[in-house]
């Protein structure tokens, strides 16, 4: 089963686009969810969530969506989440679980998390740390994790692969299609290469691209291969300015549909 999706949902710039321009953002959701089958939530990388709020998103997605829930940044990327920090997060999860609508946990990692030693010790600490149900899944930035002996050690650990569609960098990872746990997970970044170290750029200039048919397309044999692997598999876009994720999303769906 492939689901698909974008990367957060609660965009003001998709008014007119996606949504309809006097929506209000308590409806968002509920739209959303006519729409597509899953979706990631970026926003607890920011702040945890309460299980109340989870609570509301079932309410308004009528049970219809399946989420991935991105771990807070004190687990991955300033690394210095506590009990207290683990604990909320796990309560967080708790109403999507009951209703069977957590789909995994997306644990991604910076760029200045290279595969050595200590970060893999880092890891197995934080999958023991967070203790869920639900599959796990792991986003590498840097390219010193695309290896045999990383895929085995996450095979063993039972983390999944989040395979990248990101800009053509040095030392960023390339596309690919490993399924090392029970889910298979692709995330489609854009490929902005001229704006992803832009030291003065906005936040959204990085996720500024808008794919070509062509290019889903040479993804399609990839992720017919992660699905045949996996249980289940989850396709995210992330190019979210002016819901070109949205485009990106729908076309891929085609793309995929034409070929069964």
């Amino acid at each position: 089963m492939i689901y698909i999706g974008t990367s957060g949902f609660s965009y003001a710039d998709w008014k007119g686009r996606f949504y309809p321009e006097k929506i209000s953002q308590q409806d968002m959701l509920a739209y959303y969810a006519r729409h597509f089958s899953a979706c990631e939530i970026n926003a607890s990388y920011y702040r945890i969530p309460s299980a109340a709020m989870m609570v509301s998103m079932l309410r308004k997605s009528s049970g219809q969506v399946r989420f991935v829930v991105k771990a807070h940044q004190s687990m991955t990327h300033q690394r210095t989440a506590a009990t207290l920090e683990y604990r909320a997060f796990q309560e967080a999860l708790k109403p999507l679980q009951a209703a069977g609508c957590l789909g995994a946990v997306l644990i991604q990692f910076p760029y200045s998390f290279p595969n050595n030693l200590e970060n893999r010790g880092y890891l197995a600490d934080l999958k023991e740390r967070l203790r869920t149900a639900v599959p796990l899944v792991v986003e590498f930035r840097h390219k010193s994790w695309a290896s045999q002996i990383v895929r085995t050690f996450l095979k063993e650990m039972m983390l999944g692969t989040v395979n990248v569609d990101e800009p053509d960098i040095k030392n960023l990872l390339s596309p690919n299609d490993q399924v090392t746990n029970t889910v298979g997970y692709i995330r489609f970044h854009g490929r902005n290469k001229e704006t992803w170290y832009k030291k003065d750029a906005e936040p959204w200039e990085r996720y500024n691209y808008l794919y070509t048919e062509t290019e889903l397309a040479d993804w399609v044999p990839r992720i017919s291969r992660i699905d045949y692997l996996a249980k289940e598999t989850f396709v995210f876009f992330n190019n979210h300015w002016q819901s070109q994720a949205v485009v990106n999303a729908k076309q891929l769906g085609g793309l995929l549909d034409k070929k069964t």
